[in-house]
């Protein structure tokens, strides 16, 4: 018998080396538009370039949305299994390249009620369902009251987000799940400026062709790898009214600077989005500061501040980058309220961080966020929730 047993490991192991696996290339095999795809262990997550799909195991291709399909094969749903080196269906090879649905597969924003920031707020979840089992995206903690975002949480897959699909993958619309009112109507333009005249007089000089208040993203598209991926971003709820020239400034620059911390670890990092305050303008018709809101009754404020939370498991202590939503700031050095380790940080990390000081484009400091917490939200420790496995630094 235990000749039977090391003859079968030596079968097994011999039978591994020589089986014929299926890879997916990420971006060259990735149709346009992707489906979703799922593995054993749920959504698809690659950990390389090159991902390996095991002989005789299954993906499974959805294509989410009114009238959505697999072009190749007509089905909302699709059943793939490597065998002898090719993705099959039905007995019929396929490549994966070809597996392309007819449009966009579409999110969905699940309010699943569960309480965060202390009492501030509910989850949100945007996410996909696959039969009776939910798959989140990423997170937001939203307060129902104020219409306003709280913070999201995302993970940045580190391994390929350099290879992130960059084609047409904006929606033309965004979504207003889980939010009141019409928030299109309160973004343009010509809103902002009747708005703003109310405030300031006919004579406001915030708002003009080059000057308004964009839909800033909460957690970024572009920290994910998918097209669908990409689009379930587009929500409302994951956005808040910030100034165009910071929007394009300073906090894009923040953004690819958690990016390219991801890549150079080559692993996930935790993020955690969020906005502070409510923005203050110098009013000449008063001669006070006036607070900042896009809504009525104190709805859809204008933040003072966007932050970015950093973890890693690597690092020895938690980073936080910090950005003024004021590009009319007199003397923004004078608004930091912890200490700026920006010089530390851009230096461990490799990061160009030259024009974080231009206050026209969005002013940025950086603090370790035991320091950030202490100072900013003052209550307790960080009150975040953090997935299995992560921790925060002492």
């Amino acid at each position: 018998m235990p000749n039977l047993w090391k003859f079968l490991s030596i079968f097994l192991v011999f039978s591994n080396v020589n089986a014929n696996h299926c890879t997916i290339r990420i971006p060259e095999d990735v149709p346009q538009p992707a489906p979703v795809i799922f593995t054993n262990t749920g959504l698809f997550r690659p950990t390389s370039a090159v991902t390996t799909i095991r002989e005789y195991d299954k993906i499974t291709l959805l294509c989410t949305g009114r009238d959505n399909k697999v072009l190749a094969l007509n089905q909302e749903i699709v059943i793939l299994e490597c065998r002898n080196g090719k993705f099959r269906s039905m007995g019929r090879p396929f490549a994966f390249k070809d597996m392309k649905c007819k449009s966009v597969p579409t999110s969905q924003l699940w309010q699943n009620g569960t309480i965060c920031a202390e009492g501030a707020g509910v989850f949100y979840e945007v996410g996909v369902s696959l039969g009776r089992n939910w798959h989140p995206i990423f997170k937001i903690c939203f307060n129902q009251r104020d219409q306003r975002t709280i913070y999201s949480r995302n993970l940045i897959n580190g391994f390929v987000v350099k290879n992130r699909v960059r084609q047409d993958c904006r929606p033309s619309t965004f979504k207003s799940d889980g939010m009141n009112g019409n928030l299109n109507y309160l973004y343009t333009k010509a809103t902002q400026r009747t708005r703003f005249e109310a405030l300031f007089g006919a004579n406001q000089n915030f708002i003009n062709g080059v000057s308004f208040l964009a839909r800033g993203h909460i957690a970024p598209f572009a920290d994910f790898i998918f097209c669908y991926e990409q689009y379930a971003t587009f929500y409302y709820a994951n956005v808040a009214p910030e100034w165009q020239v910071v929007n394009a400034g300073n906090w894009v620059r923040v953004e690819n600077a958690v990016r390219k911390i991801a890549s150079s670890k080559q692993s996930d990092v935790l993020v955690f989005t969020g906005t502070l305050g409510v923005l203050q303008l110098r009013n000449p018709l008063t001669s006070r500061d006036t607070s900042i809101y896009l809504g009525v009754n104190q709805t859809i404020a204008v933040p003072k501040w966007f932050y970015k939370v950093v973890m890693h498991r690597s690092f020895a202590y938690d980073i936080v980058f910090i950005t003024l939503n004021n590009p009319f700031a007199r003397n923004a050095v004078r608004e930091e309220f912890c200490n700026n380790i920006c010089s530390r940080v851009c230096y461990q990390h490799k990061l160009d961080c030259s024009k974080f000081q231009d206050t026209n484009k969005g002013y940025t400091f950086c603090c370790e966020l035991k320091d950030f917490w202490a100072k900013a939200i003052r209550v307790g420790r960080p009150y975040y929730e953090l997935p299995d496995g992560w921790s925060y630094k002492n």
